[in-house]
């Protein structure tokens, strides 16, 4: 059995969120009000917005099933997963394709190859940078047959994979890193890339330097 290594997932949850850096712009009040002042150990919510933590409760409801991307086709392990990790691209609901890790993406003539360019101010939440190097990783996480990649299909139109998105043989999937920003994917044939652009939008890009060093055994566990 071949033993790939992928890292320590004991630090998924501190180091798995990606922060793209960016922040909206919002108008400021011009209200002022007199509030009693907080009993001694309180925190306002002045105090708490200047620490620039913001802490957002949300319920889904059905449970889901794990917080590793690979294992799951659940919509609602998505639904969180979408706030740990992120995507090249996402399809809006109006068909049209828009960036998300991705920053732009160009299609080569032929429409065999697209490359993408990436956000370069985004960062897992350990300050980490998101590389290309991440998203060969990733990819070939998912394409390798002993890791139970549940959505591996997506791969399908991606060259050096079967029809299944398994790879060929170790590491064959030819995706690869031009430099830290921008990555390339050839695929199969020439074809509709929106049609690949759609089916990857569930391909949730993963932290290397997290998951290098665990075997496919400790990936494929439902505790992680």
């Amino acid at each position: 059995m071949r033993k790939r290594r992928f890292a320590k997932a004991a630090s998924l949850l501190l180091a798995a969120a990606v922060t793209m850096g960016l922040t909206a712009c919002g108008g400021q009040s011009t209200t002022t009000e007199t509030t009693a002042a907080p009993a001694s150990g309180e925190t306002t919510e002045t105090e708490a917005s200047a620490s620039g933590e913001k802490v957002i409760t949300a319920a889904i409801s059905t449970a889901w099933d794990t917080m590793m991307p690979l294992n799951t086709t659940s919509n609602y392990t998505r639904m969180i997963c979408d706030q740990i990790y992120d995507r090249l691209t996402q399809s809006k609901a109006d068909g049209s394709i828009e960036g998300r890790l991705a920053e732009s993406w160009t299609v080569n003539e032929d429409s065999s190859a697209v490359t993408f360019k990436l956000h370069e101010n985004a960062v897992w939440s350990d300050g980490e940078p998101v590389t290309a190097d991440d998203v060969v990783f990733s990819y070939q996480m998912y394409s390798d047959p002993q890791v139970e990649a549940k959505s591996r299909y997506h791969l399908q139109y991606i060259a050096g994979v079967d029809d299944s998105g398994a790879e060929l043989s170790e590491d064959s999937i030819e995706v690869t890193a031009d430099d830290t920003y921008t990555v390339t994917f050839n695929l199969k044939t020439s074809m509709y890339v929106d049609t690949f652009l759609q089916d990857i939008d569930t391909v949730y890009i993963i932290p290397k330097h997290i998951f290098e060093g665990k075997t496919a055994e400790e990936i494929n566990a439902p505790t992680l």
